[in-house]
């Protein structure tokens, strides 16, 4: 063979080898195209055009009568964050997501709950006569994040602090008396107090003062270690079920620092009577308050 015949072949053969590695990286970009399709970004000014308009809603709310209790009542909603309020208690108020033989996430140990998606969640909660739950449920929550102008803010995440019935504020408190109580299990010595509730036997008035030590109260105002008060008013506030049993009375939206400097995780809290009759001893007169609070720096 001819050398320039050699060489014509050696070019023929590199450049059926060029088409196959030209052919061979055209197949593997549609490979990634479908495998990874490209993320588009989030346009602003579209964004919120959709928001105005109607066409995209970043968020839904419902609402739902506590009066009868539900258990794993199906709702067919997509989202992928869920954020609970409600004027009662979250006491055993919990969903499941997607399937009911997923496990119940209570609201009371996580709020708001995010991070995965769900197209139906099942509602589950006692009864509470009077009271009503709300639900923020969002989609696309990815998406409020990286627009500002349209991202709903999370109200608190909080933690709970409850007294004990056969335990705390047993004995009789005249008028203008207190009982002094040290509440343990708190998840920090600096909280912020957001929230009051009480359940009463008595139909009373009374004063929750914080303290910041177990020293509580003293006549030497250099070490008495007052910081702050609640009145809980149930004869103008409060309210029964049906007219009978304890007495209930529920406070938010408030904004108390509170500091334990004793370093002991606990809330040093007295109650005092307002009401001229007086709080009875034992049974009679139990009482149960819960604070509802954030952990803070």
């Amino acid at each position: 063979m001819y050398p320039e015949q050699q060489l014509l072949d050696r070019l023929t053969r590199s450049d059926e080898l060029l088409i196959l590695v030209n052919e061979t990286l055209k197949t593997l970009d549609r490979a990634i195209k479908i495998i990874v399709p490209a993320t588009k970004a989030v346009d602003m000014v579209e964004m919120r055009k959709r928001v105005e308009s109607g066409e995209w809603t970043p968020y839904q709310i419902k609402t739902f009568d506590l009066s009868t209790a539900r258990t794993d009542e199906p709702i067919i909603i997509e989202g992928d964050f869920v954020h609970a309020w409600t004027d009662g208690t979250m006491d055993g108020i919990g969903l499941r997501y997607n399937h009911q033989k997923n496990d119940l996430v209570y609201f009371k140990r996580r709020n708001p709950i995010s991070g995965f998606n769900f197209w139906k969640i099942f509602l589950t909660h006692g009864a509470q006569a009077g009271k009503s739950l709300d639900l923020m449920i969002g989609r696309e929550a990815s998406a409020q994040a990286q627009t500002a102008e349209i991202t709903v803010s999370s109200t608190q995440h909080f933690q709970t602090l409850r007294s004990d019935k056969d335990t705390h504020f047993t004995g009789a408190i005249a008028l203008n008396a207190k009982e002094d109580e040290d509440l343990t299990g708190l998840l920090s010595n600096k909280i912020r107090i957001i929230g009051v509730s009480l359940q009463a036997k008595e139909n009373l008035s009374f004063r929750a003062i914080f303290w910041k030590t177990d020293g509580f109260d003293n006549v030497d105002l250099d070490l008495d270690r007052f910081c702050g008060e609640v009145v809980i008013d149930l004869p103008t506030n409060g309210y029964q079920i049906a007219g009978a049993n304890q007495y209930y009375l529920d406070m938010r939206g408030l904004d108390l620092d509170y500091e334990d400097e004793d370093a002991s995780n606990e809330l040093h809290v007295s109650l005092m009577c307002l009401t001229a009759a007086g709080k009875t001893a034992a049974a009679a007169g139990e009482v149960v308050i819960e604070i509802y609070y954030e952990p803070r720096t």
